[in-house]
């Protein structure tokens, strides 16, 4: 062989190499690791579902149906998988915590389930993936015992997921199966303060399977899942990834699920949440879960981003920051009550005073129910050293203030 043939063949060789190598680092792109509402999965195993498609259920597999011709476009799952269901692996997922609620301790499996929250404030780390949702969550058994697992989701995120988005809040809708398939609607961006409502509609039930839709009541989006197993667990939840301490998440102490309605074709007047991650024993951030209202018409859950910290001993109401700017951040938690056997009290029939330091009153704030998170408006005030006053339930507290 002479030189230019020997020359001719390294190049050939570097080029077949270069090609090879391109094609691994594509396909380990595309299965590269990422983080979904329902845990870790690789990118290739999520996938976007259109408003001209929805998702059907089949012996454990996940069919993606054109709407209107009824025509199967894509199948995904293998029946015969021995993956762990959701209940084994989803604590190593990014859930902080959350409450649920076994359904099946009623008769029929839930015909609606929503919830309402406050889009809060961005995270002061801007780099995380924080997810917030309603859920609810079954599972199908086949006679080689394996059991698959699907949920259907609601989901608030901030920050960069496998549906898209970045540095900003945006809702999509969810669908996953254990057989670690992923499926998602269109995402919408959407502002801080904004009134969300995550809900979970039945649609359809035939020989005991059922359909449900999911979406974001006053938005275009929704995701479509039908021949369902019996949805057994209800779920409100927060998700997160990249924190590293609790102030890096929301500048809310807490985020408020509230008018939740969970409705089944039996009465239950109330529900029986369980919590991970509670109050007495927070997450490693700090983060916990809080149930204020257990009603099935209009219950109430709180999720805190941080262990509230007293101040001088205080701890019914959280002010944050100080020295402040223009506006001073109020987190009302609760009274304790002094009869152990019932609920903490809301704060009601508040008055908020601020005064100067020669004792002058500047404002006067006066709130029927401090039951939500607010910031005070003090913009027109000078750099300087004031006092804010609380009085309700009998009792007055006041607390140094300064303005940067």
């Amino acid at each position: 062989m002479n030189l230019h043939q020997n020359s001719n063949c390294k190049l050939v060789f570097c080029i077949c190499f270069i090609f090879l190598s391109i094609s691994q680092l594509i396909g380990q792109s595309q299965d590269e690791i990422v983080n979904t509402p329902f845990g870790k999965a690789l990118k290739s195993r999520v996938h976007y579902v259109d408003k001209n498609h929805h998702i059907n259920i089949k012996n454990g597999q996940v069919q993606i149906v054109k709407s209107k011709t009824g025509s199967i476009e894509e199948v995904y799952g293998d029946i015969n998988s021995t993956k762990a269901s959701f209940e084994n692996n989803k604590y190593k997922g990014g859930w902080n915590t959350y409450a649920v609620y076994l359904t099946s301790q009623v008769d029929k499996p839930p015909t609606y389930f929503s919830a309402k929250w406050i889009v809060p404030p961005p995270p002061k780390e801007s780099d995380q993936l924080l997810y917030l949702f309603n859920a609810l969550l079954g599972w199908d058994y086949f006679e080689n015992r394996n059991r698959i697992d699907y949920i259907v989701q609601p989901v608030l995120q901030w920050g960069l997921s496998p549906a898209g988005g970045g540095k900003y809040w945006s809702i999509s809708n969810w669908c996953v199966s254990n057989e670690l398939e992923f499926f998602h609607d269109s995402l919408i961006i959407v502002e801080t303060g904004i009134l969300l409502e995550g809900v979970l509609k039945q649609t359809a039930t035939f020989n005991n399977r059922f359909s449900y839709n999911s979406s974001f009541s006053g938005y275009p989006t929704g995701l479509q899942v039908d021949d369902l197993p019996q949805l057994q667990l209800a779920y409100i939840a927060l998700e997160s990834y990249g924190a590293e301490t609790s102030d890096e998440y929301p500048t809310n102490q807490k985020i408020k699920f509230f008018d939740i309605h969970l409705e089944t074709d039996s009465k239950n007047p109330k529900i029986p949440w369980d919590l991970y991650m509670d109050e007495k024993s927070p997450s490693v951030l700090g983060q916990f879960t809080k149930v204020i209202d257990t009603n099935s018409d209009g219950g109430e859950i709180e999720i805190y981003f941080r262990k509230p910290n007293s101040i001088d001993g205080f701890d019914e109401i959280q002010f944050y920051p100080n020295p402040f700017g223009d506006y001073l951040h109020i987190s009302p938690y609760r009274i304790k009550n002094r009869v152990s056997v019932f609920a903490d009290l809301p704060i009601t029939d508040c008055t908020i005073e601020i005064f100067d330091s020669f004792g002058r009153l500047l404002k006067n704030y006066f709130y029927a129910n401090l039951d939500h998170e607010f910031d005070l408006d003090l913009s027109n005030l000078n750099s300087g050293l004031y006092l804010m006053k609380f009085k309700y339930d009998n009792r007055t507290n006041t607390f140094k203030i300064i303005k940067r």
